[in-house]
């Protein structure tokens, strides 16, 4: 009888660690779980980081080009000044010398 005991104390302590085995594959399962949904996330998360560093490039590009026009706008602008005030200049020295031609002529 003691060995039908022994066997039966045995039996119970692999139903016992068998449970133990179950749950510890639940836990397992539930992290590789964890783990896959946390993989997904990174890799949406790198392709957000992807297309943030590509608008990033778009909008750095853009904004070479606006500063490059505006270089070429303020160029633009001051050598339309620069004849503008030629212009005058010629004008005045015209008028100028057509008042003296009138007065001494």
């Amino acid at each position: 009888m003691s060995e039908m005991n022994s066997l039966a104390h045995q039996i119970s302590e692999v139903k016992e660690d068998m449970r133990e085995i179950r749950a510890s594959m639940s836990k397992i399962a539930d992290a590789v779980t964890r783990l896959a949904v946390l993989e997904s996330q990174n890799k949406a998360n790198g392709q957000r980081m992807e297309n943030l560093e590509a608008r990033q490039t778009a909008v750095e590009k853009e904004s070479a080009d606006t500063r490059l026009t505006l270089i070429r706008a303020t160029a633009q602008l001051s050598g339309a000044m620069t004849t503008i005030k030629i212009l005058w200049a010629v004008i005045g020295s015209t008028a100028l010398t057509i008042v003296i031609k009138l007065f001494l002529g």
